[in-house]
């Protein structure tokens, strides 16, 4: 299957590629990636490496699902999470729509390129314990992970993530 040889150099190259965040969590005190962030990098390097990417609903999984296709052989993979509309004050549903849509594209992406964002959460949280930081009312972590096992089939479901 020629997408995971491709996926695997895109990745490296992502990784090198000096990826910056530019999101950021004033109240929690982390940076996050943004999908300005993610989008023109990460589409330039897929291509690169003769490689597509569509994000749908499925409802039948009532996930989200992002298809990583290679144009060589037409072999693809599919990462999922499950579909969450979150209930927020001062929005409207449509609103509320399009944050989980946003959402969900961005970690589709963290999860299929294994980019991770905890470091500076966690350097955060550390800071914190230490009394150096005093914006931060309470910190959980949840970290999210594929492991060499999920690799092995053609698609990587979310919906069984371990929390530490």
């Amino acid at each position: 299957m020629q997408v995971k040889k491709q996926l695997s150099a895109a990745k490296v190259e992502i990784h090198q590629s000096g990826l910056k965040m530019s999101g950021k969590n004033k109240f929690q005190g982390y940076e996050y990636f943004t999908l300005d962030d993610l989008c023109a990098k990460v589409t330039q390097i897929l291509t690169k490496h003769d490689l597509l990417e569509s994000t749908t609903y499925n409802p039948d999984n009532n996930c989200y699902e992002l298809m990583i296709m290679s144009t060589s052989d037409d072999s693809h993979l599919i990462f999922r999470i499950p579909y969450a509309l979150p209930q927020s004050k001062g929005t409207n549903d449509i609103q509320a729509l399009g944050g989980s849509i946003t959402y969900s594209r961005r970690y589709l992406l963290l999860m299929a390129l294994q980019l991770t964002e905890t470091d500076d959460f966690v350097e955060a949280a550390i800071k914190h314990e230490q009394g150096k930081s005093s914006n931060l009312a309470d910190i959980k972590a949840c970290l999210l992970y594929t492991s060499d096992a999920a690799d092995e089939g053609l698609g990587v479901d979310l919906g069984g993530r371990r929390i530490i």
